[in-house]
């Protein structure tokens, strides 16, 4: 873009004489842009804007899908602040955060050490470290809910042999929140 730089003045007030204008290939560039970027756009306001519309219109709203929706305003914010429920999952949320993004950055950063390091065996410890990133949650989860049955599960007959009960590592909520912490998460990463 070229500027014609003539200026005049004009009442006491500095002016540009000329504005510099768009040339066709700059027109060609900014209409090809839009048309790019157009289905990203509309599927970003089909699948992320009209539901967050729609759901905060909807949490003003008494609503199920067999009768009319009527308008009940912060009723339900108050039901879900009495609700106990809501702050026990607040207090786990917090737990899982508090104890997992530190162990998660240690014991990746021991890893990381751990698996650098030429010694014989750590071939082992790089296919370990790698293995979730394979694996599927699903899989992954199956798996942990083998290791972790109160009943048959791995960890308490291994606990068995040398003469300690097992807790109920998942239906117990002391044991399953370290489990979950401890366990599946980190392990998942």
């Amino acid at each position: 873009m070229k500027l014609n730089k003539q200026y005049r003045v004009h009442e006491n007030v500095l002016s540009i004489d000329s504005i510099p204008r768009k040339s066709s290939f700059n027109r060609y560039q900014s209409r090809a842009a839009y048309i790019l970027i157009a289905p990203a756009l509309i599927l970003f306001i089909i699948f992320m804007v009209i539901p967050i519309g729609m759901a905060i219109v909807l949490s003003f709203m008494e609503y199920d899908i067999i009768s009319q929706m009527n308008w009940v305003g912060m009723e339900n914010f108050k039901r879900l602040i009495d609700d106990s429920i809501l702050w026990q999952t607040f207090r786990n949320v917090g737990l899982l955060a508090f104890f997992y993004v530190p162990l998660m950055v240690i014991i990746s950063l021991l890893l990381a050490v751990l698996v650098t390091q030429p010694y014989r065996g750590v071939t082992f410890f790089r296919l370990a470290f790698y293995m979730p990133t394979v694996t599927s949650a699903v899989a992954a989860s199956i798996v942990w809910l083998w290791l972790l049955n109160s009943e048959f599960g791995l960890i308490n007959q291994i606990l068995s042999y040398v003469g300690i009960s097992g807790p109920a590592w998942l239906s117990e909520s002391g044991p399953a929140m370290a489990s979950v912490i401890g366990g599946v998460t980190l392990w998942l990463g």
